[in-house]
C-alpha cells in the first residue's frame, strides 16, 4: 500500500484572491508531489469552491480526519502564517504523525532506499 501525505499550508485569506493564491500554491505542491510518484491529499483544492457553502468549522474538521488518514504531513513553507495550518501540525504531533518541514524530507520519507543517494 502507497503512503500518502497530507499538505498543510494556509487555505484562507483576507479576500478571494489571497485564497486563490494559496490554492494555487498549494496545487504547484501537489503537482510536484504527484510528479514525484508521491500520493497526496491536498484540503485546498478539496474544498476550493465550497466557500460560505458551510461553516469554517466543516472544513476545518474534515480536514484534521483526513489529516489522520495519512501517513505524513507536508507543512509547506508558510505553514507559519496560518492558524489552520498550526492546527494540523498540533495533531499530527498528538497522531504520532511525522511532519516533514522540506520537499527533500518527503522524498527521503516516501523512498528511504534513496536517502543518501
Amino acid at each position: 500500500m502507497n503512503k500518502v501525505v497530507f499538505l498543510a499550508g494556509p487555505f484562507r485569506g483576507p479576500n478571494a484572491w489571497a485564497v486563490e493564491c494559496n490554492i494555487r500554491a498549494a496545487e504547484v505542491v501537489l503537482h510536484k508531489l504527484l510528479s514525484n510518484n508521491i500520493l497526496a491529499y491536498c484540503p485546498h483544492t478539496h474544498t476550493r469552491f465550497f466557500d460560505g457553502a458551510l461553516p469554517d468549522e466543516v472544513y476545518l474538521k474534515h480536514g484534521l480526519e483526513m489529516l489522520k488518514r495519512c501517513d505524513a504531513v507536508y507543512a509547506m513553507s508558510d505553514w507559519n502564517n496560518s492558524t489552520g495550518t498550526q492546527a494540523e501540525l498540533r495533531q499530527a504531533k498528538i497522531e504520532g504523525i511525522p511532519v516533514l518541514y522540506s520537499f527533500q524530507e518527503v522524498l527521503a520519507w516516501a523512498d528511504p532506499e534513496q536517502e543518501g543517494v
